[in-house]
């Protein structure tokens, strides 16, 4: 997931400098955070994630504890900004439409009053603060916020913000002048984004019905899930970006064919023998199945013959050009 992310980033980036379209605000607020809890998730594995706490030395098992704090406060601000890009889009992309703009606006001030809630939340979960890693069981049980409801708290929003993020776009995509076919494929585009929702409920239903209090053992699903949540954010906002792109690289593929086919046709005019094909069958009277050799004569650099309809006018866009066939009897 941290190749994916950084792959998908490196190509948005890209697409900006070969489409000539300058970084905006969009493209900064994905760039952070979303990978952290990738790279907190590899450092915690010297610190005993995914052994028992049993199994654990103690002063491991309070680093561990402590990167569990800092890294909470990362995926918060990994979930915040990938939201944040989104609607930041939206304004880039939508922003003649007021509705649009200004809901966009409203609901990135919501995003950003939430995460700022559970970033205070997580700050003094614990009375006092160091309790959050230094604290045995019974003492965090007493004055600390458990992590159960610090984990409804981040998920439960972010499902809501998802989904309203989500259908935004499709009332004004859907009346812009395109075909069916081509509206469904950029709602479908816009609609990856509901992969994070899918992982935020997965993660959240596993919060609830998780009864495991071993912080190292316990918490390795849903840390890889809170890993993955942040980064594929990151990836479905960056897809969004790849348009103009994907365009561009086309637009290059058939330049690059339309010249060799150029340095094809110069390289074999003046009507040289091209191709022989052999066609071997018995002979008949009519010719029907005769033994043949078809030599199929390559384009000259002659100009090629438009045609006219029967009022000599010329069809708007018609050019008929002709091959020129020899055959003759072994």
């Amino acid at each position: 997931m941290v190749v994916l992310a950084i792959l998908a980033t490196a190509l948005r980036i890209w697409a900006r400098v070969l489409t000539k379209v300058n970084l905006w605000w969009d493209d900064w607020l994905c760039i952070p955070f979303a990978i952290l809890p990738s790279i907190f998730d590899f450092v915690q594995i010297k610190n005993g994630f995914g052994r028992p706490m049993s199994t654990v030395f103690a002063d491991k098992l309070v680093t561990y504890s402590l990167f569990l704090y800092i890294l909470m406060l990362f995926y918060n601000l990994g979930l915040a900004f990938f939201k944040l890009s989104c609607l930041a889009l939206y304004i880039r992309i939508f922003g003649v439409h007021r509705w649009i703009r200004h809901m966009s606006y409203i609901i990135g001030g919501m995003v950003i009053a939430w995460v700022l809630a559970n970033e205070l939340a997580l700050v003094f979960r614990c009375h006092p603060i160091d309790l959050a890693w230094k604290g045995n069981a019974e003492q965090q049980a007493t004055s600390c916020i458990t992590q159960t409801n610090i984990f409804i708290a981040q998920s439960a929003p972010t499902i809501f913000f998802d989904l309203l993020i989500l259908i935004m776009p499709i009332r004004v995509v859907w009346s812009l002048q395109l075909q069916s076919t081509q509206k469904l494929g950029a709602i479908l585009v816009f609609s990856l984004g509901l992969l994070v929702t899918v992982i935020s409920m997965v993660r959240l239903a596993g919060t609830l019905h998780s009864t495991d209090t071993d912080l190292t053992y316990g918490y390795v699903e849903l840390g890889m899930w809170s890993a993955v949540e942040p980064v594929t954010g990151l990836i479905c906002c960056s897809v969004m970006t790849y348009g103009s792109f994907i365009k561009k690289l086309r637009q290059l593929g058939k330049g690059y064919i339309h010249g060799k086919s150029n340095l094809y046709r110069q390289s074999h005019s003046s009507n040289s023998y091209a191709t022989h094909n052999k066609l071997t069958s018995p002979r008949s009277a009519e010719y029907a199945r005769s033994d043949l050799e078809l030599t199929v004569c390559s384009f000259s650099n002659e100009t090629p013959v438009v045609k006219t309809d029967p009022l000599g006018k010329m069809p708007d866009r018609a050019i008929n050009i002709t091959h020129e066939f020899h055959v003759r009897r072994d």
